[in-house]
């Protein structure tokens, strides 16, 4: 994250798992800048030398539904259900939501982890945010991001 200056404010250095065939949001949280406003983030992999490895990610039948976006004592909040369709229970569920502006820019997110959903569950969450939001959403994804459990 850098300011006007393109000095860098925050810097995450981190992994994370590349799910085959689909699309993938990388969520950060509490990126703190001082007094110093944010203007500028960059996305980069600095590894060459990546150790991809080919595998069989079962991702398992999770279902979002039920999806609202509503002010709450002037916060915006967005609640959802997910289910677990599976016959085995997921652990650390994390899922994040986007919010997207009328232009289809990805404008706010948030989110969530969700410690443990039983076979054949279901988990009603919630995302707030401290204000109302100063655009009126045009979409809402909400994505799972299940840990990979399975490797052939």
């Amino acid at each position: 994250i850098y300011d006007k200056d393109n000095v860098l404010l925050f810097e995450v250095p981190g992994t994370t798992f590349v799910p085959p065939g689909r699309l993938f949001p990388i969520f950060e949280h509490s990126i703190l800048t001082g007094n110093r406003e944010a203007v500028k983030e960059t996305f980069e992999i600095t590894d060459i030398n990546i150790p991809w490895e080919k595998g069989v990610f079962n991702e398992p039948n999770i279902v979002v539904s039920n999806v609202t976006n509503k002010v709450v004592d002037t916060r915006s909040r967005i609640e959802a259900d997910i289910e677990n369709k599976e016959v085995y229970p997921i652990k650390n569920l994390q899922v994040v939501v986007v919010v997207y502006d009328k232009d289809g820019n990805a404008s706010e997110a948030s989110a969530t982890v969700l410690d443990y959903i039983s076979p054949n569950d279901s988990k009603h969450i919630s995302f707030t945010w401290n204000t109302k939001f100063s655009f009126e959403p045009s979409k809402i994804d909400i994505i799972p991001r299940p840990v990979p459990r399975d490797w052939r």
